[in-house]
């Protein structure tokens, strides 16, 4: 069975199985069901050995906070404490024309959207994803030493800086 999806109880509990779809968790747990009803129990039995591990799976993920998860990326990127402030930038543009960055932020572990920033790219023509990416971060880091003293916004430096691209584009910044 390929699983992807589960039938989550309104209240966050588990209520049914994970499958390829929605209809088809519901429809094992109805096969569960007439299963037990017509007294097909061993495979009634399969069913609920199903069902009970991936709840035990479930359960399980529900128990990795988000601490856990930015724990686990710091030691395995080599950080000595968990990132609070993460950015992550990328540049978009339209066949080579109206270049943009833009900057999302997430602060422990959650998307921080008002300090989500949009850069209008001034110094760059056509299109070069990384002279871009330069400008984007030079503005971005300008901008820190201006207000670093207020502890806000721009005047908070990342843990962590992720780049869309690959590693020509970090060898650029």
């Amino acid at each position: 069975m390929n699983t992807k999806y589960v039938v989550i109880n309104p209240d966050g509990t588990y209520a049914g199985v994970l499958c390829d779809s929605y209809d088809e968790a519901k429809e094992l747990a109805a096969q569960k069901k007439a299963a037990i009803e017509s007294e097909e129990f061993e495979k009634a039995a399969e069913l609920r050995d199903s069902e009970e591990t991936l709840r035990k799976k479930l359960e399980e993920l529900k128990k990795l906070s988000k601490q856990n998860l930015l724990g686990k990326l710091a030691e395995y990127i080599g950080l000595e404490n968990p990132p609070v402030r993460i950015e992550s930038y990328d540049i978009s543009n339209t066949a080579g024309d109206n270049n943009v960055g833009a900057m999302v932020v997430f602060e422990n572990g959650r998307p921080l959207k008002s300090a989500y920033k949009k850069f209008n790219i001034k110094n760059v023509f056509g299109q070069d994803d990384y002279a871009c990416m330069q400008e984007v971060l030079r503005r971005r880091f300008a901008r820190y030493e201006q207000e670093k003293d207020s502890g806000r916004g721009f005047g908070k430096l990342p843990d962590l800086i992720f780049v869309d691209g690959g590693q020509t584009h970090v060898s650029a910044v």
